[in-house]
Parts: C-alpha cells; sequence; structure tokens
C-alpha cells in the first residue's frame, strides 16, 4: 500500500505530492521525494549539501551505567505516560523461528540513548551500549 499526501513546499509554496513509501519504491528510485520540499526544490538542496561534507558519525559504545532490566523498564514507564517516540531497530529471528534477537534503544535520565541487546535463548549476555557522536575530521 502507497500513501500520499499533498504538501505545499516550504520554499517556493507549490503543491506538490509527498510519497512516504517512494510510491512502493526505493530512495534511489525517487531521490528528490521529500516531505518539506518538492522536487525542484529538493534537487537544489541536495546539489547544495553534497559540497558540504559530514562532519560526525554515530557510534554505540560500551557502557555499564544502566542494566538491560532498567532500560526496558524506563521504556515503559515512558510509554504509559504519554505517547511517546520510539526508535526501532530491526529484530532478527533465526531459521529455526525459535530465537530472536532483541534490541531496546531508550532515551534514559541523564540525557543519553542506550541500547540493550540479547538473543532470546540465552537471555545472560546482554550487549549495553551508549550512543555517541563521533567527529570525522576530515581534512580536505
Amino acid at each position: 500500500m502507497t500513501t500520499a499526501s499533498q504538501q505545499r513546499c516550504v520554499h517556493c509554496k507549490s503543491l506538490y505530492i509527498y510519497h512516504p513509501s517512494f510510491y512502493g519504491g526505493g530512495e534511489e528510485n525517487y531521490p528528490y521525494n521529500h516531505h518539506d520540499f518538492c522536487s525542484d526544490c529538493y534537487k537544489v538542496v541536495r546539489e547544495a549539501l553534497e559540497k558540504v561534507p559530514v562532519k560526525h558519525e554515530r557510534k554505540f559504545v560500551h557502557a555499564d551505567k544502566y542494566t538491560r532490566e532498567q532500560i526496558v523498564q524506563h521504556q515503559e514507564e515512558r510509554c504509559k505516560t504519554n505517547f511517546a517516540m520510539r526508535r526501532v531497530f530491526p529484530c532478527l529471528i533465526d531459521m529455526t523461528g525459535n530465537t530472536r534477537h532483541m534490541i531496546v534503544c531508550e532515551l534514559m535520565p541523564d540525557g543519553e540513548w542506550y541500547k540493550a541487546e540479547w538473543w532470546t535463548h540465552c537471555p545472560d549476555t546482554v550487549e549495553i551500549t551508549k550512543e555517541i557522536w563521533v567527529s570525522l575530521n576530515r581534512h580536505l
């Protein structure tokens, strides 16, 4: 199913159709499909930004400030009290369908994002990581 909505470009104010699902295809087939800009304006934006190098990269590093239980509990409590956005990571399922790779990512009270990962067949083996942004320090 494809969803489409009529939008007004934030720059030129033209009406255009935005397809969040890329007409059922991928971004590579529709590179100028954007929720804020018509295709003409977004093409100009992308061409301008191609000249600007990426300066930071997201990484997850080992952390031990919180446990899996604390991360999961914090997410459950936060989602009970208000409509909350969640970071969703795709879940892996083994070929037999007997075990799943679970991933829970949550913004914790210290203002940082933490991720807990484990397989359901060995729930005591948990990897806890914290999101950081690293400078790429590229000298052109």
